[in-house]
């Protein structure tokens, strides 16, 4: 069974929708930076966009040969969609 959690939070004096999915589109997909924009889209009252959230981990694993516990680091993504509405100054997660 799916489950979510929708977080809300105001946002004042945000642009248009049309502006604001201009900006999220300048923004992108750094591979230097923690969070980039996956995606993104705008009707006339809202701006939707596709945030990730880049991070380090260490993962063990058991190398049976030599009985070493080795330790690899991967690249862990976890994803926000999210959804503005600037006429209501809505802001939800």
């Amino acid at each position: 069974m799916a489950s979510f959690k929708l977080n809300i939070a105001r946002i004042r004096g945000c642009p248009p929708p049309k502006k604001l999915a201009e900006a999220i589109e300048e923004f992108g997909l750094p591979e230097t930076e923690e969070f980039g924009v996956l995606s993104h889209s705008a009707t006339q009252e809202v701006a939707f966009a596709t945030v990730v959230r880049k991070t380090k981990q260490a993962v063990q694993r058991l190398d049976a040969k030599t009985s070493e516990v080795i330790t690899d680091t991967i690249e862990k993504v976890t994803v926000y969609p999210l959804a503005v509405r600037p006429a209501s100054e809505l802001l939800e997660i």
